[in-house]
């Protein structure tokens, strides 16, 4: 009778504190942290979408079921992937007087004004423009998913925890202090730059549509936060072997990286490998390593000054601002490379997420060992901006993770075959 009194006592305390986590995690504020998030009637990526939802509206938090939430937004109640949700408040400052606290709350202060002032340099964005106009219905993907038998975005990784580090999706934006759509506008810089440095090879658009859904699979099985405007990929018409990915969600991989692949899990491995930059914020760790941040703030306080005693121009400074992080962006990809250490954060990180995905996490390293076959013959790109092809594979090998899934690579070999 004392033990079974005990469990009973036990089971009590356990359904108390299960309740009181809800308790707490409801009818809390949440602000959406993408642009035109989809409000879906049930929890997964493909169920009915009942509204969208624009970036900064606040919602409230009913509960939260897995890596989905359902929230109240207006008369609409659903669900939204967490990862879409900020407890930061977030707001778009495209206001011509900045201030400290307008700083503080939306960030660096990066904009549709700022992408103007920067664009007159002469510096073309129709290319950018054209990439982001790239889009995977959903019942396309939802076709690409069953077809190629990978996940649906719905389990919950063996190897991730959504709800803990930096991978909670109501946490801050992080210590960098970007906001979304900062990240987003110092992306598209970055991008102009990279299509100005490298031709695009257009001539194969089934590819291209072939790579996005590849990038979306991998990302609707992510737990990390999504960017502001999603993801794209295309393709630079360059003999090197090399891929770039902009903070703000644009990847770019050559031809000749894409020629060398022999399977899609190898391709996806080269998309993973780049989304975990974007991810990890790797590019946007740049600017704070330059010490941009007290930059910022400086700009701020005078912004914040009196008119009288302002002596410089807030704009024109942030404008200056917006070109270093920008120029320092794009040397770091196209030139100097991420850190080693980064490098191998990012590679890790890609092994998680093809398996997350139902990819071989093993094609990375199949990868790895083809682009080591060519490194002799290439002293530009990915070997001289990367650590060596031996190195990361010890990297990937030796880091302790058991990446176990089934293997399904036999339902794409055809569609691989048909679209390379």
């Amino acid at each position: 009778m004392l033990t079974y009194m005990k469990r009973y006592l036990f089971l009590l305390i356990v359904l108390f504190c299960a309740g009181s986590l809800v308790f707490a995690q409801s009818n809390q504020t949440r602000y959406v942290a993408a642009q035109n998030v989809p409000l879906k009637s049930s929890t997964g990526f493909f169920s009915k979408e009942l509204a969208s939802l624009k970036y900064g509206t606040a919602v409230t938090l009913v509960r939260v079921d897995g890596k989905w939430s359902q929230v109240r937004s207006g008369n609409n109640t659903g669900w939204v992937a967490s990862d879409n949700l900020s407890s930061r408040q977030l707001v778009q400052s495209g206001s011509s007087s900045i201030t400290a606290s307008e700083v503080a709350l939306a960030g660096k202060g990066f904009s549709p004004s700022s992408e103007v002032e920067y664009k007159q340099s002469g510096l073309d964005y129709t290319l950018v423009d054209e990439m982001e106009k790239i889009t995977v219905p959903l019942d396309t993907l939802s076709r690409f998913v069953d077809e190629g038998r990978l996940a649906k975005g719905e389990g919950k990784s063996a190897n991730s925890n959504p709800f803990s580090g930096n991978v909670n999706p109501f946490a801050s934006t992080g210590e960098d202090d970007f906001t979304p759509v900062d990240t987003y506008y110092l992306g598209r810089a970055v991008a102009a730059n990279i299509v100005k440095a490298y031709r695009p090879y257009t001539t194969n658009q089934e590819m291209i549509q072939y790579l996005n859904r590849i990038c979306q699979t991998i990302v609707i099985n992510s737990f990390k936060p999504p960017t502001f405007n999603g993801y794209y990929v295309t393709i630079l018409d360059s003999d090197e072997y090399n891929a770039f990915a902009t903070p703000g969600g644009h990847i770019f991989i050559t031809r000749k990286l894409i020629e060398s692949t022999t399977s899609e899990d190898m391709l996806a491995a080269v998309i993973a490998h780049e989304l975990a930059h974007v991810m990890l914020r790797h590019g946007t760790a740049i600017i704070s390593d330059t010490k941009f941040e007290s930059e910022m703030f400086a700009i701020a306080g005078r912004a914040a000054s009196s008119a009288a005693k302002l002596s410089t121009n807030p704009n024109a400074n942030k404008t200056l601002s917006y070109r270093n992080a920008v120029a320092n962006t794009v040397e770091t990809l196209l030139k100097n490379g991420y850190s080693q250490t980064q490098e191998f954060e990012a590679d890790i990180e890609a092994a998680e997420l093809l398996a997350n995905a139902g990819y071989n996490p093993g094609a990375l390293v199949d990868l790895l060992n083809v682009l080591r076959k060519f490194q002799g013959s290439q002293k530009v790109g990915f070997y001289s901006t990367h650590p060596s092809p031996a190195d990361r594979i010890s990297n990937v090998e030796s880091s302790g993770r058991r990446l176990v899934v089934q293997d399904t690579r036999q339902y794409r070999v055809s569609r691989f075959k048909n679209r390379v």
